[in-house]
């Protein structure tokens, strides 16, 4: 594992569906809005914060790590959306950082925005789906009647050359493997 990467405790970022007996975990940037969106179309109450073996099912949802590096870039840097307290330091300033300069903040500045998927799935035995498969996952492990949403998302070209493109990978490369291992199959 990268030696860089702060663990964080087990219990965060994993929303619990109560009802469901389930819990997912989901960093930001990875489909946390469109989980919440998609629990409270149900009427069904999720929360924050609790403890995954206590639940029966587990799922953990994975993003490609260049996919979500680009969309924190665009959201969080080109679009000035705000970033929440993290790492204990406060409001992050990221607006109009380069993605390189994006990048070498993410490495000294902690926020569970971009902080390795890695760290809050913390080898909790679970099911691993790619956010790409989430919508046909959702269908076949919900007893959900609405569609999954797809909320805040991103468009554009993220100006990143290959030198960058590779230092995210190593950087990232727990998360990566973590998500080449995902099963892309839609069952629980």
């Amino acid at each position: 594992m990268n030696s860089e990467i702060k663990r964080l405790p087990v219990k965060a970022g994993w929303l619990v569906i109560k009802p469901w007996n389930m819990v997912v975990g989901c960093s930001p940037k990875c489909g946390s809005g469109s989980i919440r969106a998609a629990v409270e179309a149900e009427g069904v109450d999720w929360w924050k914060r609790a403890d995954p073996y206590d639940y029966k099912y587990r799922v953990f949802i994975i993003r490609h790590p260049l996919d979500r590096f680009d969309s924190l870039w665009r959201n969080k840097a080109r679009d000035g959306g705000r970033l929440s307290k993290g790492g204990g330091r406060g409001m992050h300033k990221v607006i109009g950082m380069t993605p390189r300069e994006l990048f070498e903040y993410t490495k000294t500045h902690p926020n569970h925005h971009w902080t390795p998927q890695c760290v809050l799935h913390a080898g909790v035995p679970c099911r691993v789906v790619r956010l790409e498969n989430m919508a046909d996952f959702w269908d076949d492990m919900t007893f959900t009647k609405h569609p999954f949403p797809k909320i805040n998302p991103t468009d554009g070209k993220v100006p990143r050359d290959e030198e960058l493109t590779a230092d995210i990978m190593n950087y990232y490369e727990d998360d990566y493997i973590l998500w080449a291992q995902a099963d892309p199959r839609a069952e629980l």
